[in-house]
Order: C-alpha cells, then structure tokens, then sequence
C-alpha cells in the first residue's frame, strides 16, 4: 500500500486531487498546513507528497524540505496557481520532483504521480538488492528527461500567454537563449510572399544585421531547413557549404549551430536558429531535441498569434471603412465628396497616387475628376476611352484590376497609364459601381513601402470603392436636383418680370 499525502488549505482542491489519486493500491492523506503535514509525516510512512505553494502558515518549498527532514527521498509536486516561469525554475531547481498549474489536469497529475510512485517503488528494490552502475545512470537520464520535458511545459505556458506577435517572438527567442545559456538566438519568419525570410526577434545579434538581413529560402542554412523541413544540426559552420559566411561570423563563439524548421499545422512559418553557448561547447544531440521540441510548441503559439492579429487587422479595417464610408456623406459636394474620397483612399492604402475617374456614358469615355500625387498636374482634362489601358478596361469591364509590374502588362497603354513616374510599377484599379452600373474608376499607383499591392489592399479599395459610388450617386443627385431648381427659379422670375 502506497500512501500519498496532499497538503492544501482549500477544501475544494482537497477533494478534487483525492479523487483523482485514490485507488486500492493507495492511501489518501490530507493537511491543511505546513505543520499539520510535519506531524502527518512523522506518524506515517508518506511515499509521495502534493503540496500547494501558498499555505497559511508557510510555502511548499519550506514544507518540502520538512518533509525530506524525516524522509530524504520523498519525492514532492508543487502545485500553484500562478503561471511564472520564474516561479516554476525556481521550484524545479530546488529540488521540487514536479511543478503543475492549477486547475489542475488529471492526466497530467496521474502520469507525473505514477512515474514517481514507480521510481519510488525501484529505489525501494535496489536498496534490497544493491546499486547497479548501469541502473543507475539510466535513472540520472531518465530524471534529467523528466526536467527537461517539465521545463518545456512551462516554457510551453508561458508562450501560448501571448498573443501578439512581438512580443511572442521577443518571449520565445529569450526563454531559449536562457535555457540554453546561449549568446545568439534568431527567429526568422517568412514573408508575405513566401520567398524571403527575415528576422523577426534575436538576441546576441548586431541591430543593423537583423534589420537588414534577408534571405531567399533557397538559400542558406535557414532555407535549407525551412524546404526540408528538417532540424539541422552542425558541428563546424565553417566547414558546411550551406552557411555563407558575412562580417559578424567572428562573433560566434564556436562553430557549432542548431536550426529548426517552425512549422504550424497548415503551413511553414519559419526558421529557429541558435548558436554559441556561453560554456564555448558544441550543441549536442540533446539540445538538438529539445530546441526542436520547443520549436513544436512554438509553432503553434505562433500561428495562433498570427491568426489573431490578423483578425484584430480585419475588424480594424472595417471600422476604418465605416469611417470613411460616413465621412464620405458628410457633404453633398460633388467636388468636395470626390476629394475626401481620394484622400482617404491615400491615406488608408498608404499610397503614393491615387486619382478618380468619372464616365461619360454619353462619349464612352473616361474623364479625369480628382488626383493627388507628383504627376496629379498632368492629368488635368485628360480623357480615355472606354478599353483603353488600365482604367478603361476596368471600366469597361467592372472588374478590379490588380497588377504588380506594369511593365510585363499589354493594359499599361493609355497615355493616362503612361504619364506615371515609373515604367515598373505596382498598379490596383477598382471600379466605382452602383447596381452593376459602373460610374468611374479610382486608380492608385506606388505604395510607399515600395511593396507591390496585394489581395488586402485590393478588399480594401473595393470596400471603399461601395460607399464612394453611394455619395458620389448621391451628390450627382443633387446637383442635378440644385440644377433643375436654378432653372425654374430662374424662369419663374423672367415670368414675373414679362407680367
């Protein structure tokens, strides 16, 4: 018969670890406080003990060693309901067999409980039978697993608090460097086209290398094992064809370098790399399998991060279309409403032109309305014809038209398209359309940032493009309407003056 004690001041906790615990082949023990689990111990023989970490009359860490007073070998869980990892190291590295996050999970607990329990009852047959050397370096390995799977539990905790992406990357890149006892460590994460890979959080690096560092994932190290999705263990970079040395290679303490893939369940990520440790030592294959079972975890931290921002970008960007769909019918205006439309359209694509278009159903043709930027000038009554390069065809068409080098399109024809400043551009040209009527174009050219445009930007300008076609309607209306009154105020005077 096996006895367990479980020392905690909740009732609650009490009852629900019993009931997890308690099976034929074991006896139950409770104490409220550090005393009261004392003076349990010295009446009966406690195999195992579960300690909360916050009692009334001292910490688990003080009744562990109470405990191991009467009973050297006792092994002791600390449980808490705090999630610090300092917390957690500090436990562990006193002595603490286990560490577990309170509402605790039953699994967990049963696992970690038994696999004491079982080196308890081992300990117990050796000390009938004699110490066997073999025996027991295999239990020094298998206690040192135990740490190490511990320790990445609660790495694991602390990661998936975070839910932004920064930050997660700044937690991830810093734990590991601790862990390790590490100089260098860099998290690279792809780009949004997928080709590129660049740095994202690091430690021991030089500012302007992670600023300016970029690399093809055809190339490198980092490639190498983002394409084959494979850890990468290397004993000398200097002697390894895929690593291409730069100015800061003296900074490493020694050749040897660990790289592991960060893979999420539908995608790559990116790539984890670590390098010199403090000691001057290579990486061992152990490292290897710990910093790739971290790179597991963090994996999906990190795809759950990016999914949330990406959600939080999406409900921001529909306010900010809200915004100015309400700012757009603010004035009835024609001219006011066109401008405020191209302002905002510059404003939120963060381009470097934008102009408007209106059509001449009468003339098939498109006239210029509004345009901001350097080249805006010379668009002044310039008019295309309905097909004709980039706006005519999407005017004709009522279809956006989103194209990445104009250069390599057989649409950048029309002089409009041509008085651009550059002859390789990035071009998104959406239609104005109300009930599949189109009334104009907006075009916008050269992102800021020097990016092409993209799938985002092009939601976004026809998200736009819906209120701007309902206040441009709109201020035509009542133009036409302030119109119509004028002349038959107008008449009506010249009747009053003929009577």
């Amino acid at each position: 018969m096996e006895n367990i004690l479980i020392i905690d001041n909740n009732p609650f906790f009490q009852t629900e670890i019993k009931a997890l615990l308690l099976t034929p082949e074991r006896r139950i023990y409770t104490a409220k406080t550090g005393q009261e689990a004392f003076n349990a111990t010295k009446i009966v023989d406690i195999d195992l003990a579960v300690v909360e970490f916050a009692l009334p009359d001292t910490d688990g860490l003080s009744v562990m060693s109470l405990l191991r007073k009467l009973k050297p070998e006792i092994p002791v869980i600390i449980m808490t309901t705090s999630r610090s990892l300092e917390l957690a190291m500090k436990v562990l590295t006193q002595g603490a067999d286990g560490f577990l996050v309170k509402p605790i999970k039953p699994q967990e607990l049963n696992q970690l409980v038994e696999r004491l329990l079982a080196r308890q009852r081992f300990y117990l047959e050796k000390s009938r039978t004699g110490p066997d050397e073999e025996v027991q370096r295999l239990i020094q390995q298998l206690e040192s697993q135990i740490e190490e799977l511990t320790i990445l539990n609660k790495l694991t905790a602390t990661i998936n608090s975070s839910l932004d992406v920064d930050s997660l990357c700044e937690k991830i890149v810093g734990l590991l460097g601790e862990i390790l006892n590490v100089e260098m460590v860099s998290l690279m994460l792809l780009d949004k086209t997928g080709q590129n890979l660049f740095i994202q959080a690091a430690i021991g690096l030089p500012a302007e290398v992670k600023r300016k560092t970029r690399r093809k994932v055809t190339d490198g190290i980092a490639g190498w094992v983002l394409q084959n999705k494979q850890p990468l263990l290397i004993s000398d970079m200097e002697k390894d064809s895929r690593f291409k040395p730069s100015s800061w290679y003296s900074q490493y303490r020694n050749a040897s370098f660990v790289s592991v893939p960060l893979i999420a369940r539908t995608r790559p990520l990116g790539v984890l790399n670590v390098s010199s440790k403090l000691s001057g030592a290579p990486f061992t294959v152990r490292d290897l399998n710990f910093i790739t079972s971290f790179a597991v975890q963090a994996s999906f931290a990190l795809e759950g991060a990016i999914l949330y921002a990406s959600l939080e970008k999406e409900m921001k960007r529909f306010s900010l279309i809200a915004q100015a769909n309400n700012l757009f019918t603010e004035t009835t205006d024609l001219k006011k409403v066109m401008v405020l439309i191209i302002q905002k359209v510059q404003e939120l694509l963060n381009i470097k032109a934008v102009s408007l278009l209106l059509l001449d159903e009468r003339r098939q043709e498109l006239k210029f309305a509004v345009a901001l930027g350097e080249y805006a000038h010379t668009f002044k009554d310039m008019r295309i014809k309905l097909g004709e390069g980039i706006a005519g065809w999407v005017a004709k068409e009522g279809k956006t038209l989103l194209i990445k080098d104009t250069s390599e399109d057989a649409r950048f024809a029309s002089q409009f398209d041509k008085e651009t400043p550059s002859k390789s551009q990035s071009v998104l040209c959406v239609p104005l359309k109300l009930q599949n009527k189109v009334l104009g174009v907006i075009q916008v050219v050269h992102k800021r940032d020097q990016s092409p445009f993209n799938a985002e930007d092009q939601r976004m300008l026809e998200a736009l493009s819906s209120g701007a076609a309902i206040a441009l309607r709109n201020a035509k209306l009542f133009k036409a309407l302030r119109e119509q009154t004028q002349k038959f105020s107008g008449h009506a005077k010249e009747r009053e003056i003929i009577v």
